[in-house]
């Protein structure tokens, strides 16, 4: 039997047929290779994002809010990371009593406040002329005591000073989590950090930790220095710069800087804040009801692969925004003032 020949109409018609088909395949085998990588990459960014934000939660965890450290920076408008004023927003509590000076500015005084003798001079009780006038002083758990002078308390808090906006939600959100022990001497700051040097305009999780300074010998730290494990270099004060966290810091190249990194290279953080609640400290304000819950931070980042590791992914860099309430594990007051 003699076997026909196909026609070049049929040749034609085939190798259209299998150039489609071999179209439609190769399209799915690329789409289905950029989804599985997609996929991947949102895993990886979801691990790695879970993983920096239990790091941060384990320090929260184990510390308490930094009310005094907040309130420099926020009410004090205190530009560095350590003060010799620490111990300013305990005093605010404490009022000195009648026989103390009239001249006494609140918080802002430069000599503190709460801390006067009751004849108007020196500093109690050291300076203080027998007798010892502590019986005169008064904690009445309210910031600040006085609503005569200083208006309602509760316009006033550790984040914000004499206004009726003092309990916006705007007041409780803050750019760094400020921490500290139980003990009063070592405290932890976290926030979102950039190095100038650095093009890919990528942003890191930094912490840095600091030691507690008794520069009076009263027993209570109201000073502050670096760790010996950051080789701090804003100055004399062995503290990082005042603009840390505000003007992004030049990158370091040595196995020690001021704040220290903490989120892997591979990723990068396009938003980052926390909310503080509640505004007072509950140890020290214990006649404000509207405050009485354990300290807590909502952290709030939103995050996303660093340019270098974006490079390889196909299509879209992914995006998370990842939220977590923690509870702070101190419950009592952290002594911070005599």
């Amino acid at each position: 039997m003699k076997r026909r020949a196909n026609t070049i109409v049929e040749m034609m018609i085939t190798l259209s047929i299998f150039s489609i088909v071999s179209a439609i395949s190769m399209n799915v085998l690329y789409n289905s290779n950029r989804a599985a990588k997609s996929i991947q990459a949102q895993v990886f960014l979801y691990t790695e994002s879970q993983s920096l934000m239990d790091q941060m939660a384990r320090v929260v965890e184990r510390n308490t809010i930094d009310y005094e450290g907040y309130y420099l920076r926020e009410v004090h408008s205190a530009l560095g990371w350590g003060s010799s004023d620490y111990g300013y927003y305990g005093q605010a509590f404490v009022d000195p009593g009648s026989g103390g000076s009239s001249t006494v500015e609140g918080p802002f005084d430069e000599t503190g406040y709460g801390t006067l003798c009751a004849s108007g001079t020196g500093t109690y009780p050291d300076d203080c002329a027998l007798p010892d006038y502590s019986s005169a002083d008064t904690d009445v758990g309210l910031n600040p005591f006085d609503t005569v002078t200083y208006g309602d308390y509760l316009d006033s808090n550790a984040f914000c000073f004499n206004s009726t906006d003092c309990d916006n939600l705007d007041v409780h959100v803050m750019d760094e989590i400020m921490l500290i022990n139980g003990d009063g001497d070592e405290r932890i700051i976290i926030g979102r950090e950039s190095f100038t040097n650095d093009t890919s305009g990528d942003h890191y999780i930094s912490k840095i930790e600091l030691t507690g300074v008794d520069s009076d010998g009263d027993g209570i730290e109201d000073e502050w220095t670096c760790d010996t494990k950051y080789n701090c270099n804003g100055g004399s004060s062995d503290l990082p710069f005042a603009n840390d966290l505000t003007i992004h810091n030049t990158y370091e190249t040595s196995e020690q800087m001021d704040f220290m990194p903490i989120s892997p290279s591979s990723i990068s953080i396009t938003e980052f804040y926390v909310i503080v609640t509640p505004l007072e400290d509950p140890y020290r304000a214990f006649s404000e009801a509207e405050i009485q819950n354990q300290p807590q931070v909502t952290i709030v980042m939103t995050v996303t692969l660093s340019d270098d590791y974006g490079a390889n992914v196909l299509g879209d860099v992914p995006e998370i925004t990842f939220q977590r309430t923690i509870s702070t594990g101190v419950y009592s007051e952290v002594p911070s003032y005599e």
